[in-house]
């Protein structure tokens, strides 16, 4: 651990005592080496014991070790991280297909006309648009005068 690092923890839990002299309670995260060695993480919770005179008396303070909580939600947070990448990859594979399929419709997309000359000599053109979707033949009929 960095020299700085033991200097600020002594600064930040004598802000805290102080805070709790004057009658504050606060709770906090904190990392104190347990026995072994080993740095585990805990929530502190502390509150104020002040005399009827209002002096400070001392403190009723609650550790909760959260080592192994934190370790969960950090990597909580890396699965979420991964599998929002993930969803945008998905995502934009997605779009990709589609301007892929949209395409080969235009490419595939096939105009035919027709004239037609009636009994009577009208003449009639018929326009068939032939597109295929998923390997099924699409046919749109239009007449026209």
């Amino acid at each position: 651990m960095p020299h700085n690092y033991n200097k600020v923890h002594c600064l930040n839990r004598f802000l805290k005592i102080k805070q709790r002299i004057t009658g504050h309670p606060n709770s906090y995260e904190q990392d104190f080496r347990v026995k072994g060695g080993e740095i585990r993480i805990f929530h502190v919770s502390a509150t104020p014991i002040m005399a009827d005179n209002g002096s400070f008396q001392g403190s009723f303070v609650m550790l909760t070790d959260i080592t192994n909580q934190n370790m969960l939600k950090q990597e909580l947070l890396k699965k979420n991280e991964e599998l929002n990448a993930s969803y945008e990859e998905i995502v934009a594979t997605e779009e990709e297909l589609r301007h892929l399929v949209e395409e080969k419709h235009q490419d595939e997309h096939e105009i035919l006309e027709f004239r037609i000359i009636t009994r009577n000599g009208e003449e009639r053109c018929i326009g068939h648009a032939c597109q295929s979707v998923f390997d099924i033949k699409c046919i749109h009929t239009s007449n026209q005068k």
